[in-house]
């Protein structure tokens, strides 16, 4: 079989069910978007708190950040849905990805940031955690009393 074939095989069979990588395709995205947002915010001198709050109201909002943002806003990483896993998992986004021909570069992008967390030694944290790229990368904690 070949490759692109085997590729829509597997997410058409369940064998690599494609709505898990697919949703955490999505969630790993978001966070990073948002992370950088915060970082913002805290670096120009505005509460990240408050700019959670406005997301939140707006079409940006989610379950997923109303229950990760107070954690990250607060510097609790305690483990969730591992940095590791989101690696795994958008590695399985990658490589259907590229054998049936579909561009995703934004991905390619989020994996490679999950991947310095990685050698950061911050795998095991939950992926809320990303904005600790982001921090480090502009020297500003991003913390609110939400």
């Amino acid at each position: 079989m070949a490759t692109d074939e085997r590729a829509a095989d597997e997410v058409n069979t369940g064998e690599h069910d494609g709505a898990p990588w697919r949703t955490l395709e999505y969630f790993a995205t978001t966070r990073v978007i948002v992370a950088s947002a915060l970082v913002l915010a805290a670096k120009a001198g505005v509460d990240p708190g408050k700019v959670f709050d406005a997301i939140k109201g707006g079409l940006a909002g989610s379950t997923v950040l109303n229950a990760k943002a107070p954690m990250v806003l607060k510097g609790n990483y305690k483990p969730g849905f591992r940095i590791e896993l989101h690696i795994k998992d958008l590695q399985n986004a990658l490589d259907t990805a590229h054998a049936i021909g579909v561009p995703i570069p934004l991905t390619g992008t989020v994996m490679e940031i999950m991947q310095a967390l990685r050698v950061d030694g911050k795998q095991k944290d939950d992926h809320g955690g990303v904005i600790q790229f982001y921090e480090k990368l502009a020297g500003q904690l991003v913390r609110s009393n939400l």
